[in-house]
C-alpha cells in the first residue's frame, strides 16, 4: 500500500514491487488532483485502495481526529458482511 502524499511516489512504489507481489494487491492512494488521476494510465500505476473520496487529505485527517487501524481475521464464520456490520462509523466500507 502505497500512501505518501505524492502520487508520482506511490505509483513508481506500486510498479516497483508488482512484480514481487503481482499487480492484483499493489495499491495506492486515489490522487488528490483529478488531473493527475486522467494523465496516468492503468498500467502506470497500482490500484487504488479505499475509494475516490480518500486521498491522502483525507486519510490525514481521519488520523488528526485519531482515527485508529485495526486488523481483524475474517472466516468463513465471520466474514466482511459481518464486520461491516458491527462498524459504528466507517464509511470506507459503504
Amino acid at each position: 500500500m502505497a500512501m505518501t502524499s505524492n502520487d508520482d511516489v506511490n505509483s513508481l512504489a506500486a510498479l516497483h514491487f508488482a512484480p514481487l507481489f503481482g499487480r492484483a494487491p499493489a495499491y495506492q492512494l486515489m490522487p488528490e488532483d483529478e488531473k493527475q488521476l486522467a494523465a496516468r494510465s492503468r498500467h502506470l500505476r497500482g490500484r487504488f485502495l479505499f475509494g475516490k473520496d480518500m486521498a491522502h487529505a483525507a486519510l490525514t485527517q481521519w488520523f488528526t481526529d485519531e482515527a485508529v487501524i485495526k486488523k481483524t481475521r475474517l472466516s468463513g464464520e465471520f466474514g466482511f458482511k459481518e464486520l461491516k456490520a458491527r462498524m459504528v462509523r466507517c464509511s470506507l466500507c459503504s
